[in-house]
């Protein structure tokens, strides 16, 4: 029996009201590449609405960060949650068609992962099972390479989704470099 290997990465950040399970999705990103970290896509990013009650009710770190971004005052007027998932699931099928043969990719990606299934179960339903999780190989280079790790490019992204998954890119494409050479 062959076993197909896949040729995408379907890259997602979100950003959230908080870090619980329950947390609601106030933004989400995503990057398709190749498995050289080529993006074979334009980046599909979009806010997503949620009332105003629900922002007063963030945490005082969350609300700075959200503030600091500008992310905060997009939120009232952005797209309803369906139909951001409609658009982004239309997405990820157009690059990648055959369900459950993508890799979900990102930072402590098994965290967004909780907050798609909750949100946007039909994307998750999509993507292969496996995920391509940077934070952990960050561990793992730092453990193996420390020395390494002082070049580590700097995050630029702001606690935006799609500046956090091309951080999370850039990561990899270092990891790579310096942890799985040839």
């Amino acid at each position: 029996m062959t076993v197909a290997v896949p040729s995408r990465i379907v890259w997602i950040d979100t950003e959230t009201t908080g870090l619980e399970p329950d947390a609601r999705l106030l933004e989400v990103a995503c990057i398709i590449t190749d498995f050289e970290f080529t993006e074979i896509a334009e980046p599909y990013t979009e806010v997503i609405h949620a009332p105003r009650r629900a922002l007063r009710k963030l945490d005082p770190y969350v609300r700075n960060m959200h503030t600091q971004s500008g992310l905060i005052y997009e939120v009232p007027q952005a797209r309803r949650m369906k139909d951001v998932e409609d658009s982004l699931l239309h997405y990820i099928q157009t690059y990648v068609p055959d369900a459950r043969t993508a890799p979900l990719g990102g930072s402590s990606i098994h965290v967004d992962r909780v907050w798609l299934q909750h949100n946007m179960p039909r994307i998750v339903d999509h993507l292969h099972y496996r995920l391509i999780d940077v934070s952990t190989i960050m561990q793992f280079a730092r453990l193996w390479h420390p020395d390494q790790m002082a070049a580590h490019p700097v995050p630029t992204g702001g606690h935006r989704a799609l500046g956090d998954i091309r951080d999370s890119i850039a990561s990899m494409r270092y990891y790579r470099q310096i942890a799985f050479r040839d």
